[in-house]
């Protein structure tokens, strides 16, 4: 496929697995993915995300380093027992675990599935073009062309429409701020299922001209960039990447207690982090940066600060690279395996 060229272009061997090997059930594709490993014999098996009969197979057939990515912890996967029981052994079977923040770590060793000693954090990164100088007449043109007036306190949530978001408890937060304040707007960007919930929603609580719904949007860096602050009002998260797309540009946040949000916003410097279901705390966390622009400028270079110290692509490939380089060297790296990842 076109989109695997820069691999192959750098030598990069790419071996095509039918989808079947990936849905059907676990006891019956185990002895094909067994037998894979084995004709590889790889040093290194990489899962990106939770692949219970992945990491048994590699297991069973003795790779040397079977990693897995971690991204979700604390998303409720709804096993069956027999779910359960390769859950837990695919966990153990692993010999590291990587997690994109120290929260994440906690939430995945609950009930001691995920033993603390095989866990290691490498945080996400951006590429560096999030980081481009920010163009001031681009930001009159994208807020022109989204109907904005220059008093308008922008605040973006960009999310599917999804009951994790919670775009209901954001409404409802809505208008306790429009109770107290008349300029302020939000804007919804994203689709999901629950479009028609969520727009039938602003419409009988009287929102419509506070509350706009974008779809879902190709220019989403302009949206941002044009905001004066990002929100999320999630139930879960993993590790959102647009706190760290806000913070990249320069955007203040306001966020639900969820996931790896305390990696991407530091509560009181450069966002507000509120407790997840409130809508009253959530109202009020966007109300205190609404009606306090010094606050906002404030927090603003505080978190283009942090995204620069803490978000860069550079720095994700330079914990990985030498992630990968102290598997290699380890002492239980077997001679005879490849060096094939």
């Amino acid at each position: 496929m076109e989109s695997y060229r820069p691999l192959t272009d750098r030598g990069v061997t790419i071996h095509w697995v039918d989808n079947q090997h990936y849905t059907r059930n676990i006891l019956l594709t185990l002895p094909y993915w067994v037998r894979f490993f084995l004709e590889l014999q790889p040093a290194i098996v990489h899962f990106n995300d939770p692949c219970l009969v992945g990491g048994i197979a590699a297991y069973l057939a003795q790779i040397p380093h079977r990693v897995m990515m971690h991204h979700t912890p604390e998303l409720h996967r709804k096993y069956n027992f027999t779910g359960r029981v390769f859950e837990s052994l695919a966990f153990r079977s692993h010999t590291r675990i990587i997690f994109s923040n120290k929260l994440s770590v906690a939430n995945g060793m609950k009930n001691d599935v995920i033993p603390a000693e095989k866990c290691f954090v490498i945080p996400f990164g951006l590429n560096l073009d999030w980081f481009a100088p920010i163009d001031e007449s681009a930001i009159a043109i994208t807020r022109h062309s989204l109907n904005l007036r220059d008093s308008d306190i922008v605040i973006l949530c960009p999310a599917r429409l999804s009951r994790q978001k919670r775009h209901d408890l954001l409404i409802e937060a809505a208008q306790q701020v429009n109770k107290q304040v008349d300029n302020a707007i939000f804007l919804l960007a994203g689709d999901g299922e629950l479009r028609e919930d969520i727009a039938h929603l602003i419409e009988s609580t009287g929102l419509s001209n506070r509350v706009r719904m974008l779809g879902h949007r190709e220019d989403i860096r302009a949206i941002i960039t044009a905001s004066d602050l990002v929100v999320l009002s999630s139930d879960y998260e993993g590790f959102p990447y647009v706190l760290m797309e806000a913070a990249a540009r320069a955007i203040p946040a306001v966020s639900t207690d969820v996931g790896g949000v305390r990696h991407s916003i530091k509560d009181g410097e450069t966002g507000l982090i509120v407790p997840s279901g409130s809508a009253a705390a959530l109202a009020d966390a966007l109300l205190t940066l609404v009606k306090d622009a010094d606050k906002r400028q404030q927090f603003a270079a505080a978190a283009r600060q942090h995204a620069e110290q803490t978000f860069t692509k550079n720095k994700l490939v330079e914990n990985t690279v030498q992630f990968y380089q102290s598997l290699l060297i380890a002492p239980n790296t077997s001679s005879s395996k490849k060096s094939t990842i």
